[in-house]
């Protein structure tokens, strides 16, 4: 964070018109690429009040949408449902509006909703739902326009809009907009490389992403984008003969297959730079071979092209890997069969073992998915490219720490560099046996410990790896699972309305996902059939572990009893799941907290940190917490429930979970 407003009003000042960072420090009298000027660029981009024109620039967001007024035409389902889906058309005022969030319709702030994908529309784009009371008479084929109000973009009706400038003409902008669009093309589009048809010229098959080269375009061509007077984008693109897709302008040369399998590509790998659009295409062309429909594949050159970059490329393999995460079981099945057949031929390569072993692991055949990535581990080598192949072999090491493998995993993160997560396992692994090698062995068996364990840790008892077994359960949620990740990250963002903290935010909204959303269900779904025997009973009782209300009360032992509010039950805490040995910062005797408390061999343990409730919140919260709370409902609560305790219980109670 930038201490000095100063400085920053002066870099705003000074970006009257788009500048490189070099200029800027210069105009600030700041050493060119100095910390102080780099601090000052980051400060203005991380708030979105400047933005990276493309080509080495910065420029105010504000003054880049001066004049700009984006026209959108409804279709039939947003008259009907009057949810309006702007697409392309309010693509690049939604990406650079310094609050991206929410659109000003009337007195209202409407909030910006993401793209609903699942139906395979990548054409929508954000939506909003504006209310009945504003323009009620909206029907198809009407206009509305989007256009900045302060820092917020303001949906305006065309009543509301005044009309062009005398002498302009939908020709004039649309030939205005074609030759901005070619002109941004040779700057920020990408050629096409391996979806490129030789039969036409290469000169014309490039593709332009809008959300990339949208301020350039305002920048450069401010008249292109600012002339489309009652003519929405998408329309005046297709006047000018090219084609439009998902944020995505293609060149003249390039048809709607090319187009569309690329678009599959950033699906695929969605943030890939602009400058690594081969790899994107790549992407492309493999999940089509892989996943796609048998009818939609490409031809074997290209399809061998694709594949040959799966084979080579870690960044390909890992995107690949990411998104298949997130498919239906049936695009799994198709998957993994084809990967199969494709690893036949290349049996030592990296990339396809890699992706087979992910499909494996949502088929719920994690011994064979161990057995894939042990080969994979081995291939690979100590000859540097472990470093490149850096994600398999951490799912690789998770694996072994899940079987029980705890050295094997400990020697792999060290392979990959993953020194802190190493040296945090190795508190759970126990020396080799102090023994000579003629002595009876001390696990038991009779033999002399040389003909037997000689060498080998002796293990610990379950007591012992409580904490480790949580740690093979949130390690796997979230280093592997994704989509427990991308859940946790939203609902993080969720609490920062609460005013919390987002690391404080961030663990809450974990623990919620882990056992209010079926995290550790999923993991064991998964994976559990590796743990050993007993730990895997033990995370079979976590798996209907929730967030209860909890009144802790005085006891005659060494440590307080905490009694369940609602049910009665009553648990001693034995310790903490989160890397804490000791037990420590514990609530003290007579309060009530909101907190998940687990079985253990030895008593129960404490996920996270207990919050705090309030007497005055205590009925409601019992109410709330009876009523079984979904995770999003848990979430607010705990957040609201952080706020009321750090002021001691204001007046204005707890906020509608709902």
């Amino acid at each position: 964070m930038l201490d000095d407003d100063t400085l920053l009003d002066r870099a705003l000042a000074a970006l009257t018109t788009p500048l490189t960072r070099a200029e800027l420090a210069t105009a600030l009298d700041l050493a060119p690429h100095g910390h102080e000027a780099e601090a000052v660029i980051d400060e203005l981009l991380i708030g979105r009040r400047a933005v990276d024109v493309g080509d080495g620039r910065i420029a105010l967001a504000a003054g880049l949408l001066d004049g700009l007024v984006s026209w959108h035409r409804l279709e039939p389902v947003e008259a009907g449902t009057r949810r309006l889906a702007f697409g392309v058309d309010g693509l690049i005022a939604l990406d650079l509006a310094p609050d991206p969030f929410d659109v000003l319709v009337g007195d209202v702030a409407v909030e910006v909703d993401p793209p609903d994908l699942t139906d395979g529309d990548i054409d929508r784009g954000p939506s909003v739902q504006i209310p009945d009371d504003w323009a009620p008479h909206l029907r198809a084929g009407d206009l509305v326009a989007l256009v900045l109000d302060g820092d917020r973009v303001r949906l305006r009706s065309e009543d509301e809009v005044p009309p062009r400038i005398a002498g302009a003409s939908d020709e004039i902008a649309v030939g205005a907009l074609a030759s901005a669009l070619t002109a941004a093309a040779a700057v920020a589009g990408a050629p096409l490389t391996h979806l490129r048809d030789r039969d036409r010229p290469p000169e014309d098959q490039w593709v332009l992403d809008l959300s990339e080269a949208g301020p350039l375009l305002l920048a450069d061509h401010r008249g292109a984008l600012r002339g489309l007077d009652r003519l929405p984008l998408r329309e005046a693109v297709a006047r000018v003969g090219l084609q439009v897709r998902g944020g995505v302008v293609a060149g003249p040369a390039v048809d709607r297959r090319q187009l569309e399998t690329y678009l599959v590509g950033r699906i695929v790998f969605p943030d890939a730079p602009w400058e690594r659009s081969r790899e994107v295409e790549a992407c492309g062309i493999a999940y089509g071979a892989i996943a796609g429909p048998e009818t939609d594949t490409y031809d074997e050159r290209a399809t061998a092209r694709a594949l040959d970059q799966l084979l080579r490329s870690p960044t390909v393999a890992d995107a690949m890997v990411r998104h298949l995460r997130l498919v239906n079981a049936t695009v799994v099945g198709v998957a993994e069969r084809r990967i199969r057949t494709v690893r036949r031929k290349y049996r030592q390569a990296p990339g396809p073992a890699w992706v087979h072993a992910s499909l494996l692991l949502r088929q719920a055949r994690a011994h064979d998915a161990r057995r894939v990535l042990e080969g994979v581990a081995s291939a690979i080598g100590v000859d540097g490219a472990h470093a490149e192949w850096q994600l398999a072999l951490e799912c690789a090491a998770h694996l072994r720490l899940v079987a029980g493998d705890l050295s094997g995993a400990i020697e792999v993160h060290r392979r990959v560099g993953a020194d802190v997560l190493a040296d945090r396992l190795d508190t759970w692994d126990p020396p080799p046996p102090d023994v000579g090698r003629n002595d009876r062995c001390p696990c038991g068996s009779g033999a002399k410990a040389k003909r037997c364990c000689l060498g080998s840790p002796t293990p610990l008892p379950l007591a012992g790896r409580t904490g480790l077994l949580w740690e093979k359960i949130t390690g796997w949620a979230l280093g592997q699972q994704i989509l427990s990740f991308m859940s946790t990250m939203m609902l993080g963002r969720l609490t920062a309305v609460y005013g919390l903290d987002p690391c404080t935010g961030f663990d809450a909204a974990f623990d919620a996902v882990l056992l209010e959303g079926g995290g550790v269900g999923a993991v064991l779904d998964e994976v559990g059939g590796l743990l050993p025997d007993d730990e895997q009973d033990l995370a079979v009782r976590w798996r209907h572990g929730r967030h209860r209300l909890w009144h802790v009360q005085p006891s005659e032992g060494a440590s307080p009893v905490w009694r369940d509010v609602i049910s009665g039950e009553r648990a001693v805490v034995a310790g903490r799941l989160d890397h804490v040995r000791e037990v420590s910062g514990l609530p003290p005797v007579g309060a009530h907290v909101v907190a998940a408390l687990l079985p253990g061999p030895l008593g129960h343990h404490l996920v996270g940190a207990p919050v705090a409730v309030v007497a005055a919140d205590v009925t409601e919260v019992r109410d709330r917490i009876a009523a079984g709370p979904d995770v999003v409902a848990l979430v607010v609560l705990v957040a609201d429930l952080h706020r009321r305790a750090a002021t001691g219980g204001d007046p204005g109670g707890l906020s509608d979970a709902a």
